[in-house]
This record gives C-alpha cells, sequence and structure tokens, in this order.
C-alpha cells in the first residue's frame, strides 16, 4: 500500500486543493473508488464535493460517537455520496472537534492578555484551559508522517486520543474547583504519557489507554495532598 502524505506546517499553500485534485484524479480519471474523509474543522474540502452541512452529521460522530467506541453509529452511516460516482465523501461539520476548538479559540485570548499583563493575571482556572489547549496543539494535531507508528492514526486511536487530552482537562478542572494544587496539575507526570499516546502501536491501545486513564485518576488524586514541611 502507497502512502501519499500532503504536509506543510505552514497555512494557505494548497495542501487542501492538493488533496481534493488526488481524490479526484483517482476517482473519475482512474476509475477507483475513493472515500474522502475530511477531518478540517473548516470544512473546505466538504465544500469543494458539495456535501458541507454545519448542523449535519460526519466526521464529528466518527471521532466522537463511533460504535467502535460505544457510540451510536458505524462508519457506514455517516458516508455520503458527492456529484462523482466513484467519490464518496465522510463530511467534516459544523461540529468538529468542538470541545477542542472551544479551547484553542479561548486559548488564543489568554494569549493576548499574557502578552498585555502577564501569565499572573491569569486566574488558575484560565491557566489550566491554557495548558490543555497546549496539549491539543502539540499532542493531538501533530503528526510526524515520517515516524513509522505516527505516519498512520487510526480512528479509534484519535478517538482515544481526544479523550485523554479532554479528560486531563476536564478531571484537572473539577479537581481544581475541590481545591486541589494548578502546579501539582499542570506537573502531573503522566501528561506527558497522553502526549506520547500517538506512538503507541495499535495492538496496544487498549491496554495502554487503560493504564493511562488509571495513573491520570491517581495523579489527580495526589495534587489534593499538602505536601510536608
Amino acid at each position: 500500500m502507497k502512502i501519499i502524505a500532503v504536509m506543510n506546517q505552514k497555512g494557505g499553500i494548497g495542501k487542501t486543493m492538493t488533496a481534493a485534485a488526488i481524490a479526484y484524479i483517482m476517482g473519475e480519471e482512474k476509475g477507483k473508488k475513493v472515500l474522502i474523509c475530511d477531518a478540517d474543522q473548516q470544512g473546505n474540502i466538504s465544500l469543494l464535493y458539495d456535501r458541507f452541512d454545519p448542523e449535519g452529521q460526519g466526521m464529528s460522530e466518527l471521532l466522537e460517537n463511533h460504535q467502535a467506541a460505544g457510540g451510536a453509529y458505524s462508519t457506514t452511516d455517516l458516508i455520503q455520496t458527492t456529484p462523482y460516482g466513484n467519490i464518496d465523501i465522510i463530511p467534516a461539520n459544523g461540529y468538529l472537534m468542538r470541545t477542542n476548538m472551544t479551547l484553542l479559540q479561548e486559548e488564543a485570548e489568554l494569549e493576548e492578555i499574557v502578552k498585555m499583563v502577564g501569565m499572573d493575571a491569569l486566574s488558575p482556572s484560565d491557566r489550566l484551559k491554557m495548558e490543555a489547549a497546549r496539549s491539543i496543539r502539540e499532542d493531538f494535531l501533530h503528526q510526524n508522517s515520517f515516524h513509522e507508528v505516527d505516519t498512520y492514526t487510526s480512528l479509534k486511536k484519535q478517538h482515544m486520543m481526544m479523550v485523554l487530552v479532554n479528560e486531563f482537562f476536564d478531571r484537572a478542572t473539577d479537581a481544581l474547583k475541590d481545591g486541589a494544587s494548578l502546579q501539582k496539575l499542570i506537573s502531573m507526570p503522566v501528561r506527558e504519557q497522553i502526549g506520547r499516546f500517538k506512538y503507541v502501536t495499535e495492538d496496544k491501545l487498549d491496554e495502554e489507554f487503560k493504564q493511562v486513564d488509571e495513573t491520570l485518576s491517581a495523579q489527580i488524586a495526589a495534587a489534593f495532598v499538602k505536601e510536608e514541611g
């Protein structure tokens, strides 16, 4: 199997259009069956293929509510046809990565405050929000196509990674409200384990996910323990 990776960290250089063109050439000119999975919250490929619906079903349900993770949808439920006979699509929609996108948007707003008056002006909950957003950017969204494991990430692994990042934020937020130490929460060693989950091989996903989840719970609990002396 050949993998074609169209990648560059800079935006606006034609990655989406290149991928859309490859899909068209493979489907319409080469006669191959093509399934496009639009995981970009902007939904540009879905727009190009006339299947973007902000209120519709699509990639967000695939990642967050798939039967493989105990959800309600199968992959087949979410596939839509396009105006081109050999090309189908699982489109982006307005709900794609809504929790993560909200955090990233709020991070951008908080960064403006930090630039003006410094990090000390942020509340503990806002500092925790910035830490969670950094995890999304650096751990979930960053992918190395030259790494033997990270070059391909299954939908199951993507879902598990999203769950772990969001569980860190949700549990840490609750713990902070109950009196846990912010510094202990943001310096928990389990955060590195969450960041490295992308390098777990497919055959060890369930085992590693359970172990990281249990470690997260234990280290959250430890954030309440007062230091002696």
